[in-house]
Formats: C-alpha cells, sequence, structure tokens
C-alpha cells in the first residue's frame, strides 16, 4: 500500500524530498517535479527539482532543487570511503551555492548539543574554523580562506529564543552573503538513518523532524540565500511498526490468503492499530539507533570537511587532518 495517506494521518514528518518522491512516483509521474540519478563508487546522488505550483502542491515542499547522497559507508569508518564522500560533498556544496571568492559565509549548526541525536548541527559546527576576525586582524594571512561566521545557537527550549530570530538578528549584524544550515532530520524509512545526506537551496524548518516546525529559515526570512545540509538521526516509531507489519503480511500471503485482510485496511484504521501500540507516549515515539553516537561522529567529520574545503580554496584534503 501507498503508506503516504497514513503517515500523513500519523503526522510523521518526511523530511527527506526524495522518499516523498519515492512514494509518490509509484503512481505515476508526478507533475512539475523533475529527478536525475547519478552513481559513483560508493553510492547515488539523486537530484530532485521542485519546478512549479504543481510539485509544490504534489511534494508538500517548496519550489528549489534537493539533492540528496546515500551511501551505506556513510555509517562505517572507513577513512579511504570518507575522504571520496567528501570530495564529492564538497563539490555539491560548491554547486548549489555558485559563490564568488569575496563572498562571506554564515555557518549555523542548529540543534540540541545534549541530545546526541539532535546535535548533528553544534557538533558540525564546532569543528568548523571560524575566520571573520582573521580578516579583520590579519589581513595578510587571508589568501586562499573566505570570511566564514560560525554559530550553534540552541534551541528555543533552552534560549527562549526562535533560532529564526537570532539569525535574522545577526545576519543583520555582519552581513553574509549566504548562510549554511546544519540539521538532524526525520526519515521515513530505516535504511536511511544515518546513510543520507541532503542538500536543499530552500531553507530548513527547524523542529520539524520531531513535530515542532518553527519558523521557516529561507531566503525569504533571512534575505539571503540559505543553503540547508541535513541527515536523518530519528525515525517515528510508527514507521516501523507499519512497516513490520507489511514484512509480516507479505510473509503470511506466502502461506495463507487471509493475511489479505490487513492490506484491505484503509489508512485510519491502520493508524488505530499503531496508535494502540504507541498509547504510552501518545502516539509520539521516534526511535534512533544504539550507536547513534559513532554514526554521527562520523558525519560531522564527513560534513564539516565537505564544508571547509568547499568554502576555503586554499584547503585541501590533506589539510583536514589538522583541524580540530
Amino acid at each position: 500500500m501507498n503508506p503516504y495517506p497514513l503517515y500523513q494521518l500519523m503526522g510523521v514528518p518526511l523530511d527527506l524530498a526524495l522518499e516523498v518522491h519515492e512514494i509518490l512516483s509509484g503512481e505515476g509521474e508526478i507533475p512539475g517535479v523533475s529527478l536525475e540519478k547519478t552513481t559513483f563508487e560508493h553510492g547515488v546522488i539523486s537530484t530532485i527539482r521542485v519546478l512549479d505550483e504543481r510539485g509544490e502542491s504534489a511534494m508538500g515542499k517548496p519550489r528549489g532543487t534537493y539533492v540528496t547522497l546515500e551511501s551505506e559507508a556513510l555509517r562505517t569508518v572507513d577513512r579511504t570511503a570518507h575522504a571520496s564522500l567528501i570530495a564529492i560533498l564538497s563539490d555539491t556544496i560548491k554547486n548549489m551555492l555558485d559563490l564568488p571568492d569575496t563572498a562571506s559565509v554564515l555557518c549555523c549548526g542548529i540543534g540540541n548539543p545534549n541530545v546526541i541525536s539532535d546535535a548533528l548541527g553544534p557538533m558540525t559546527a564546532n569543528r568548523l574554523t571560524a575566520t571573520r576576525s582573521l580578516f579583520e586582524i590579519a589581513p595578510e594571512m587571508r589568501e586562499g580562506l573566505r570570511e566564514v561566521s560560525v554559530i550553534a545557537p540552541g534551541v528555543s527550549g533552552v534560549t527562549g529564543i526562535e533560532t529564526a530570530e537570532i539569525l535574522e538578528s545577526l545576519i543583520d549584524r555582519i552581513k553574509p552573503d549566504c548562510l549554511i544550515c546544519v540539521d538532524a532530520l526525520a526519515a521515513g524509512s530505516l535504511s536511511r538513518l544515518s546513510a543520507t545526506i541532503q542538500l536543499a537551496d530552500t531553507g530548513i524548518f527547524p523542529g520539524s523532524g520531531v513535530g515542532s516546525r518553527r519558523k521557516p529559515i529561507d531566503r525569504q526570512t533571512m534575505g539571503v540565500p540559505v543553503l540547508a545540509l541535513g541527515v536523518p538521526t530519528v525515525v517515528h516509531a510508527g514507521v516501523i511498526v507499519h512497516q513490520a507489519m507489511e514484512i509480516l503480511t507479505g510473509h503470511l500471503e506466502e502461506v495463507s490468503s487471509s493475511s489479505q485482510a490487513y492490506r484491505d485496511l484503509q489508512p485510519p484504521n491502520i493508524k488505530t492499530i499503531i496508535d494502540r501500540v504507541l498509547e504510552p507516549f501518545d502516539g509520539h515515539l521516534t526511535v534512533t539507533p544504539k550507536d547513534v553516537d559513532e554514526q554521527i561522529g562520523n558525519l560531522v567529520h564527513i560534513i564539516s570537511g565537505a564544508i571547509t574545503t568547499a568554502l576555503h580554496s586554499g584547503v585541501n584534503p590533506e589539510h583536514l587532518k589538522w583541524l580540530p
């Protein structure tokens, strides 16, 4: 069955444009949306473009470009594979930003540093080198470097201030030419946890992955181009329950026709079953892998390396080992 209506009923966030496309394309071509795929040694890169209002309506996502890098190597500690992923991700960032060498950039790590599944943004920010002060006090040392500022503003539950409000004020003050945001996302499939990186030139909605959608951080609200990088680190428990029921049904169909009863259920009926399973958590439970701390560490290494080499022409992959 097409799980999209069920996920909508359950309030399951589908942050990855690729997942939405895969679900909807099962029913035919999606008007106003294009998809291109290329393979490389360690995985696949998918580029989805939402071209017009028809695409926005179908996908439930704003017009723009969504690039998704999928690789099982993202979950491993294979530094050779990581070097290849850093190079590919770096080139993708350069192409999507298309900035002159003189353009300045503000990098923002979104999320809660005290919750490991939400700490991707702050941990990545900690690995980036801020050069803005260098441009002010030692201009002779800036060859091969770009003016970069870095911030990890925390979450509104701790600061009492929306991330978008902090960034609006900061951008008004330091006036960067571009904003890069890194955040944790929610997946609609277990297979994509920590194995997918999405880049979007449409910005980001902080908190959407855990059902706490905040003010958007995009070109319209910030006044500068926004590139969002995200990795799914959590999945709604209802997705796991549904996928388990689908697998069980498929297995039982091989030995009994009575299992067809589950496939004949409508989304509201399936939601009722899943809600009963998740009743102790009022139907809202997100799950993250046991070794998420190790996986986040790998992702921080790759994303911070890619951003650094994309922004600074004088930094090559060999230099990354000397960075914090």
